[in-house]
């Protein structure tokens, strides 16, 4: 009798927990983020990633997922560098993959787990880059070729990465970024080349990428006085692991300054600003009125500098190499695609350019796709910069730029 009514009251104590707690439950399961699959390139994220997270996911159309996982090692050699789909949800928090499952799709990876990658550096050519050491390098002149292992058929067909460079004499225009003006006489179909602009190596360099295919692809950037051209090209071989070598090199690559003799007389050539030229851009910088702009002024590093009063700002933390924080400035509310013009500080030293002497400072202009004004003012390097369009006003700001000592 006594089981019987134990019994009882457990039925019961379980009928008033599904009844009061039944909806909670039903609850939780709603919360619960929407689960979604998605599919690519498992990789290792690189210190010099700038995404959240531990890995990446290759997605088919060029983009890169972030992920995590606390249940599964994603490090595992079962799964890295191979085609995977990976199951579970986006974290709102910081927009991380959050990964639940995972499967293979596709092996792509061999061997590669104990390849290792030597440091090609080039003055003459000035650059650097990591690559795989069963590569086979040749250079001629301005072109560097690495062929992928060999593939020990009749024909030896191989894989190759190829790095080139090319004199271009940049014509500047407020209309045209160099890389605009190259495609427009070196290509016959004009195209809106912003649709293509990816950035590569651990700076950042911004390129512009062109594929043939679903493998062939090159990626042209400008270094003053040059086009470079990487450029990766398929053989019948293919082997989808010799992609990821390209693919490798590129996140290393950077530029280098060239040799001693030619830096010193790029630098004395960057250098010269005519007289013409220095009063021009005085005269066009002192047409602004100061009783139309405010001033704002940034207490942790010591600075004040002026904006247009109808203007707006906002200061923030930055993604960017060598750049600790920076001011926004635009015409409306600041919303990160309006920006105008931006007051950066760096954390290297100022770059070569034409100098010249404004309001007191001493300016560093390098026109490039943008107008690009530096100046060192109170200890700190400054770097404004915007489109060419507004040259005139990036001066007047970077003049502007001074010390703020502290009154205690």
């Amino acid at each position: 009798m006594k089981l019987i009514k134990n019994l009882f009251s457990f039925l019961l104590l379980t009928i008033f927990s599904l009844t009061f707690f039944g909806c909670s439950f039903g609850e939780t399961f709603e919360k619960n983020p929407e689960i979604s699959a998605e599919e690519g390139i498992l990789l290792a994220q690189k210190n010099v990633d700038p995404e959240p997270g531990t890995h990446l996911l290759n997605l088919d159309n060029g983009d890169r997922l972030p992920l995590r996982s606390l249940t599964i090692n994603l490090s595992s050699g079962t799964y890295l560098d191979n085609r995977v789909k990976v199951v579970g949800a986006v974290n709102p928090a910081d927009d991380v993959f959050e990964v639940t499952g995972v499967s293979i799709l596709e092996r792509l990876s061999g061997d590669d787990d104990i390849i290792q990658t030597e440091t090609y550096k080039n003055l003459e050519l000035g650059v650097i880059f990591d690559y795989r050491n069963d590569w086979e390098k040749s250079e001629v002149l301005d072109v560097v070729t690495l062929l992928s292992p060999s593939t020990f058929t009749e024909a030896d067909d191989r894989d190759q990465i190829v790095i080139s460079r090319a004199p271009f004499d940049y014509k500047f225009s407020e209309e045209e970024s160099a890389l605009k003006q190259y495609f427009r006489l070196h290509f016959d179909s004009m195209m809106e080349i912003t649709d293509y602009i990816n950035y590569v190596g651990p700076n950042k360099l911004e390129a512009v990428k062109m594929t043939a295919g679903t493998r062939d692809t090159d990626y042209y950037l400008y270094r003053p006085g040059f086009i470079y051209t990487l450029s990766f090209i398929s053989s019948n071989n293919y082997l989808a692991s010799n992609g990821r070598a390209f693919n490798d090199l590129l996140s290393s690559f950077t530029f280098v300054p060239v040799t001693e003799e030619e830096e010193k007389q790029e630098e004395a050539k960057s250098d010269l600003l005519s007289n013409e030229d220095a009063e021009e851009m005085e005269n066009a910088a002192s047409q602004y009125d100061i009783a139309n702009f405010s001033t704002f002024a940034s207490a942790p590093y010591n600075f004040q500098t002026v904006y247009p009063s109808s203007w707006y700002y906002s200061g923030s933390s930055k993604q960017l190499p060598n750049v600790s924080y920076g001011y926004d400035l635009g015409s409306d509310p600041i919303d990160g695609n309006n920006v105008l013009i931006s007051v950066d500080v760096l954390t290297v030293d100022i770059p070569n350019g034409k100098k010249i002497s404004m309001l007191g400072n001493d300016l560093v202009l390098v026109r490039n796709s943008e107008s690009n004004v530096y100046t060192s003012v109170g200890g700190h390097n400054f770097w404004v910069h915007g489109y060419g369009e507004e040259e005139d006003l990036i001066l007047f700001i970077a003049a502007n730029i001074k010390e703020v000592v502290d009154s205690e």
